[in-house]
């Protein structure tokens, strides 16, 4: 046997190897018994009928997904996008976490990627774009269009010991233009970039700087103790005390520059500032 087919031989059972291991293992390879955490029946659990909403199942063990930060919304009804036959609705026409998971796949793929149990192989932009390519227009405020090759940076860095959550820096990749999203960033200030905006910039306001610290030693912010902030600002890091661009802003929001509150009479400042000095 010569040496070179030895070595397809060998090529062939470790591909064969890696599809056995990376199919049998996974995050959602249940027991009989856990079936059920989701699922009604009891010899046989039915696949259709579950035990409380698709969205609810998976709060049962996913709930940390939930509380990190903004996510894109489920129990809605796909008006604005055109979503294909291969991502199931609910019953009554709803997006749900079933429509882009499948969470009976296989967690990694043939080659020991993780799919995420997403229904496509495509990953990152690539799989949003199977349903939102042809509707991300100008007046979502995120229409994908680079007519720029150069920008000047509107983040000012003032503090290298804390870093800004992930989601600041994908905001800031875009909006700004001068770093990547996968650029680590420490906390600073934040100028509102124009360079993609038509209008005047909309001020500075620090990002990455823990809140509760900042309270104390900046008594002229006039902030709010922490459990008294609205509960719509969202804070971010493992203490989840940290200002993020999502602390004002949801991304996936319809309302106008996408803030979490409306700004009418100060509304959404005042639900950190505010407190007698």
């Amino acid at each position: 046997m010569s040496l070179a087919f030895r070595v397809i031989i060998i090529c062939g059972f470790l591909l064969i190897a890696v599809s056995v291991f990376s199919r049998d293992g996974g995050d959602h390879n249940f027991s009989r018994e856990q079936c059920r955490i989701c699922h009604v029946g009891n010899d046989r659990p039915s696949r259709y009928n579950l035990t409380s909403s698709i969205t609810r199942s998976c709060l049962t063990c996913h709930q940390d997904i939930f509380d990190e930060g903004y996510m894109h919304p489920v129990d809605i009804k796909a008006d604005d996008v055109h979503v294909p036959i291969d991502f199931p609705l609910s019953g009554n026409g709803l997006i749900t976490c079933v429509t882009c998971h499948d969470v009976h796949s296989s967690a990694r793929n043939n080659f020991g990627r993780k799919t995420n149990f997403l229904r496509r192989q495509a990953h990152g932009k690539a799989f949003c774009d199977i349903c939102h390519l042809n509707t991300m227009c100008v007046a979502n405020g995120h229409e994908p269009v680079f007519n720029k090759a150069h920008f000047t940076s509107k983040y000012i860095v003032n503090d290298t010991q804390n870093t800004i959550d992930a989601m600041s820096r994908d905001c800031i990749s875009c909006h700004d233009g001068s770093v990547g999203s996968s650029v680590e960033l420490k906390a600073g200030n934040w100028r509102h970039s124009t360079n993609f905006l038509k209008f005047d910039d909309g001020g500075m306001h620090p990002i990455g700087m823990n809140y509760e610290i900042t309270r104390r030693k900046n008594w002229k912010a006039a902030l709010k103790p922490i459990d008294m902030v609205d509960k719509r600002i969202r804070f971010f890091g493992r203490g989840h005390n940290k200002m993020g661009c999502g602390s004002c802003h949801d991304p996936f929001s319809s309302s106008k520059n996408k803030l979490v509150i409306s700004n009418v009479g100060s509304k959404l400042c005042l639900a950190c500032h505010g407190m007698a000095k």
